[in-house]
């Protein structure tokens, strides 16, 4: 019995972390009736280059607005890092193929976030000296930072991009440099959903 809960919570946890994934890395595309224009955008989920650092993943947002004859395309990260860390520098950076392009951070906001997490565990044992049971309860909190901001991304680098066999952006949290690499079928969907 006590396999079969375990095998139905691997399951579980599987199919959850599936679901949880499909909204990343998948272009998208709708027509603003509110807004005018139409939208397209990629939600994508990057992991750093660097190891063992103080800054984590970022969740990524790039949307490109067409209005009539106008497009405007925007890149909005929100990137964990631990409390203990700096806040991003007020530039970022943009390399697609040879070309490199610095790119100011707007509208920054820096946001700590908590988490609680309870584990609870239990056992019966019976014997022929009778019936022994033992339950435990542990509650884990984690803290992190999230920093949120919005590049704005000109129509020379939306042309770049759409070339591209890789886009990376560098920023510096203090003297931390963090490295996001967009390559292989998500630079395949960002470049279709900025077309």
């Amino acid at each position: 019995m006590k396999r079969c809960i375990h095998f139905l919570s691997l399951i579980l946890v599987i199919l959850i972390a599936s679901c949880s994934a499909i909204r990343y890395n998948r272009g998208y595309r709708y027509d603003d009736e509110f807004r005018g224009g139409a939208r397209n955008y990629i939600r994508v989920s990057i992991k750093p280059e660097e190891r063992r650092t103080e800054i984590g993943v970022a969740r990524v947002i790039i949307e490109k607005e067409v209005k009539g004859s106008l497009e405007n395309v925007k890149a909005y990260f929100v990137i964990s890092r631990t409390p203990s860390s700096f806040k991003s520098e007020k530039t970022g950076y943009m390399k697609v193929g040879d070309h490199k392009f610095e790119l100011s951070i707007e509208d920054p906001i820096s946001e700590l976030r908590t988490k609680n997490v309870a584990t609870m565990s239990g056992f019966s044992r019976s014997d022929s000296t009778g019936v022994e049971s033992e339950q435990s309860a542990d509650i884990e909190t984690r803290v992190w930072n999230e920093d949120k901001f919005i590049l704005n991304l000109s129509g020379e680098i939306v042309s770049e991009v759409l070339e591209a066999r890789e886009v990376i952006f560098r920023f510096y949290f203090g003297p931390i440099p963090v490295t996001y690499r967009i390559t292989g079928s998500t630079l395949e969907e960002l470049q279709e959903a900025l077309k």
